[in-house]
């Protein structure tokens, strides 16, 4: 979450057990939206920005040999990792070879962690497309280093300059990490698969994954889940084959469930939405939503909120067990 400066991305911690545990000893009765938004509690660790600089931070969370890493990528090549267990920044060994001027699509695979831009271009002066992973130290190495290291380019058809009625520009709208390969989707590019063993690129149609932004594997389940693009919700569908020639098959969608209408119904404007897994069947819907806006004509968002949403699985469907009444604000 970016600070109110604008010049400074917070990490906060917010305890989701309650939110189940609520939920289970709930009574059925509606909840009490007219309660007051909650601010959030005090940041854990902080990234700033380069200063004087327009530096955008990409983040995602990796597993590491002590526990879980919080990585950061900048759009100006530089890596900042946080150490959740030991509460402090870790040193970057090698950083990314190229810029990732609009942005980094980050695909965490095991400990490692997968990059690519999200605004793919053809090669220039100063910009290459490029595909990185970013290791953690070997466990044997005291004084080791997480680091980059450069894989193969991606395919030229998935970078290419576009036709009259495409994209003029390769956009990443949609990645997975599924087994040993990683895969993203561009609209009028298709899916492309990545094999992080052979370390060879595959285009697997001129189809798109059936989901928005980063996926989720969940082997417990069987299936794959990520937030419908277009209905912005919640959707399980099959795992991707390699070589099938077709999307993976969408199988459950909660539209009525999973949507935070509640806050529309206030006057609000749901952005995006973002999906974890819990374990046991539990999962987490992070919605960003707009509550204010500023400009001449109040077209920009001044102001935002993040709304969770407790989901837990009840035979073949999920559920909803618990929406708190209402969002987690702070102002950007």
């Amino acid at each position: 979450m970016l600070d109110g400066s604008c010049d400074a991305y917070l990490v906060f911690k917010i305890n989701l057990k309650d939110m189940f545990a609520s939920a289970a000893g709930a009574d059925g009765d509606e909840e009490d939206w007219a309660m007051p938004m909650r601010n959030f509690p005090r940041p854990v660790a902080r990234f700033d920005t380069l200063p004087g600089r327009p530096e955008r931070l990409d983040l995602a969370v990796v597993s590491g040999s002590g526990g879980t890493n919080i990585v950061a990528v900048s759009s100006d090549r530089r890596t900042v990792i946080y150490d959740a267990a030991a509460a402090a920044e870790v040193p970057c060994g090698r950083e990314l070879r190229h810029c990732m001027t609009n942005g980094t699509t980050l695909i965490p695979l095991g400990t490692r962690l997968y990059a690519v831009a999200t605004n793919l271009r053809p090669p220039t002066s100063y910009s290459r497309p490029s595909f990185q992973a970013l290791r953690p130290p070997p466990p044997s190495s005291s004084r080791g280093r997480w680091s980059w290291h450069a894989l193969p380019a991606p395919p030229r058809d998935l970078y290419r300059m576009g036709s009259d009625r495409e994209r003029a520009f390769c956009y990443v709208a949609a990645s997975l990490a599924a087994g040993t390969r990683v895969w993203v989707s561009a609209p009028d590019r298709g899916t492309f698969s990545f094999d992080t063993a052979r370390h060879a690129w595959r285009k697997e149609g001129y189809w798109e994954l059936p989901f928005g932004r980063r996926g989720l594997v969940v082997p417990d389940l069987g299936l794959c889940f990520g937030i419908c693009p277009r209905r912005l919700c919640l959707c399980a569908f099959d795992v991707p084959t390699s070589g099938a020639g077709e999307p993976p098959a969408v199988r459950y969608v909660w539209q009525d469930e999973s949507y935070p209408r509640e806050c529309g119904d206030r006057g609000f404007h749901v952005r995006s939405g973002s999906l974890a897994y819990m374990g046991g069947d539990k999962f987490c819907i992070a919605w960003t939503i707009a509550v204010e806006y500023a400009g001449e004509r109040m077209m920009v968002p001044s102001r935002f909120a993040l709304f969770l949403m407790a989901v837990k699985s009840s035979g073949a469907l999920l559920v909803v067990s618990q929406l708190p009444p209402g969002p987690e604000s702070c102002g950007c």
